[in-house]
């Protein structure tokens, strides 16, 4: 037997943690960059109607991990490479990262025009968050006797608003909200075209009363 593989054989032995943990997280780490490199193929050269959903980020993370961990020393120093070899991590930081960050600063409390907040809601309650440039946020908050309680907790939804004198319209692919507002800064629903979701989000009589 060459001295090497006795070497290794003898290192993997008292290792063996080690080894074990290289070779799981770097098992992943090959699989999960695989997928990724295929779906970014299928996205950006293949123009692929559908493309798969993948891990973006994990498998290079997970990388970098399961190849610090190994007992040989040159692949341990040069684990970082699995944060290049993860081709899902370049998109991410340039596409993802800024669409997130735009999002949070578009809904910001500092962007935001108005609040609304239900009164008659008997099976939860509805807030319509309404932010510059014509984007509003309706969220709402199911009653739930307990955490054990089945059903929906919560659910929001993303529309582009407009008021104009006293009339409220809040708009999203094929849904149209219409709300009457009172001196008072009241609002009422008085006309909705269109599915919602969750149902009953949006009913003839809805108020909620103006909080900011």
């Amino acid at each position: 037997m060459p001295g090497w593989i006795a070497d290794l054989k003898t290192d993997v032995e008292s290792n063996w943690t080690a080894w074990l943990t290289f070779s799981l997280l770097t098992g992943f780490f090959v699989l999960g960059a695989t997928v990724n490199a295929g779906n970014l193929y299928l996205a950006f050269v293949a123009r692929a109607e559908r493309v798969p959903s993948g891990v973006p980020v994990l498998p290079g993370l997970v990388g970098l991990v399961g190849l610090g961990v190994c007992p040989i020393p040159w692949v341990a120093e040069h684990a970082w490479l699995a944060l290049i070899l993860d081709l899902s991590i370049i998109p991410t930081l340039l596409i993802s990262v800024p669409r997130i960050l735009l999002e949070l600063w578009q809904t910001g409390r500092f962007n935001r025009v108005h609040l609304y907040e239900s009164l008659n809601c008997d099976d939860g309650r509805v807030s319509i968050k309404l932010y510059r440039r014509g984007m509003g946020v309706v969220i709402k908050v199911f009653h739930r006797e307990g955490a054990t309680e089945p059903g929906i907790a919560e659910s929001s939804g993303v529309y582009q608003w407009t008021l104009a004198g006293a009339s409220l319209v809040l708009s999203s692919e094929g849904v149209r909200v219409s709300f009457r507002q009172d001196e008072a800064g009241t609002l009422e629903c008085v006309d909705r075209t269109g599915p919602v979701y969750p149902p009953g989000l949006f009913f003839p009589g809805l108020r909620l009363a103006q909080r900011q």
